[in-house]
């Protein structure tokens, strides 16, 4: 989704960050696809539970989005370092605002008919808020208001002397920061617009985001994140399960609990899958670079697909996990296809990838070039 290869310039491509871009957004399939299989409030709501689905949303959750902004982070600072950041924030706007106005004109229309159409009693109807308008999409305002944020502030970015401080050590700082993030909202309006400007999720995002500037601006910190250590793994699972254990709490210290192990857990799972494809998947790989191209499409698509299929198998009595398997399986499989169609089509690749044609060529020229990431 960020663009990580400039023409002319082959060493901006780094391979294992473009994997776990890619990995961070498909996670969104067997994440979206469980939460009908739990007792979370979703579009959709099998009777059938899974104690396994149970927990799989909260462990993809808690390093899934941190991981996407942090290597948007990277690569929105990788960029800047060779551009103008005011021509960097309107291509910006363009591979980021586009797809998401479609999304919203066609994506979130069609899940919302998809819902009016199942039984009352299996779905949650869309409201007329921001969550209703945008739907999975959030993360691209969220993704812009962050973009536009950077490219304001980066003549005082490129002088700041960023810290490598152990993964540990930010995990508790980004606990302290959701901490006080809760405690700001309940003072301040961070959704105004009904929810259309989130600031929440711009603060709950930035300490990530701007993790990934740091790594592309000073080196040791980028080596400590590809670095696989153990003791980070263990710390990072500890975290999760004390963080799940009291995720739900009232109580003041429960809580405080909870926002420190939820920052010690991003931090140190997202760390560890980014330095495991660092070590495995940072070469280049036909297959990977097909995956890679498509998951932003696939992204965007996957939320319907997935809405669709949970209705469709209401009435059938298969084990819950089965069907999520089946759910994810068909899912990917379609929004890849879909993707290969979109890239045949300049006007596809505009509407769904923000890819304007290059000068000379028509919008209705085959697309058979590659799609810069």
């Amino acid at each position: 989704m960020d663009q990580t290869n400039v023409p002319g310039d082959s060493a901006l491509r780094i391979h294992f960050l473009d994997v776990a871009r890619a990995l961070f957004m498909l996670l969104g399939i067997p994440f979206h696809a469980a939460l009908a299989y739990t007792t979370a409030t979703w579009a959709v709501s099998s009777p059938d539970r899974s104690a396994l689905l149970e927990y799989l949303p909260a462990f993809l959750s808690t390093f899934r989005m941190p991981g996407f902004f942090l290597i948007a982070g990277f690569f929105a600072a990788l960029l800047l370092e060779r551009r103008n950041a005011a021509d960097w924030l309107r291509m910006r706007a363009v591979r980021l605002g586009i797809p998401l106005l479609t999304g919203v004109a066609l994506i979130v229309p069609v899940q919302n008919a998809l819902l009016r159409l199942g039984p009352r009693d299996a779905v949650e109807l869309p409201g007329h808020g921001a969550e209703a308008l945008l739907s999975h999409l959030w993360f691209l305002p969220v993704l812009l208001m962050l973009c536009t944020g950077l490219a304001a502030a980066w003549a005082l970015v490129k002088r700041i002397r960023w810290p490598d401080l152990p993964f540990w050590a930010l995990g508790l700082l980004a606990g302290l920061w959701l901490v006080g993030l809760h405690s700001a909202k309940t003072l301040v309006n961070l959704a105004p617009m009904g929810g259309l400007i989130d600031l929440q999720s711009v603060l709950a995002d930035a300490p990530f985001f701007l993790l990934g500037v740091a790594a592309r601006r000073n080196p040791a910190i980028l080596a400590r994140l590809t670095r696989l250590e153990g003791r980070s793994v263990a710390i990072g699972l500890l975290a999760l399960v004390v963080h799940i254990q009291f995720r739900h709490s009232a109580g003041a210290a429960e809580f405080l609990v909870a926002k420190l192990s939820e920052g010690l857990a991003a931090l140190s799972l997202m760390q560890a899958v980014i330095a495991i494809l660092a070590r495995h998947f940072d070469r280049p790989s036909p297959f990977v670079d097909r995956m890679v191209d498509a998951s932003f499409t696939i992204y965007l698509l996957h939320h319907p697909v997935i809405i669709g299929l949970t209705l469709l198998l209401l009435p059938i009595a298969l084990p819950p996990v089965l069907e999520w398997a089946l759910i994810c399986v068909v899912t990917l499989t379609a929004t890849y296809l879909l993707h290969q169609a979109v890239r045949r089509s300049r006007v596809m690749l505009i509407l769904f990838n923000g890819v304007l044609p290059r000068s000379g060529r028509g919008l209705l020229a085959p697309a058979n070039a590659p799609i810069p990431s």
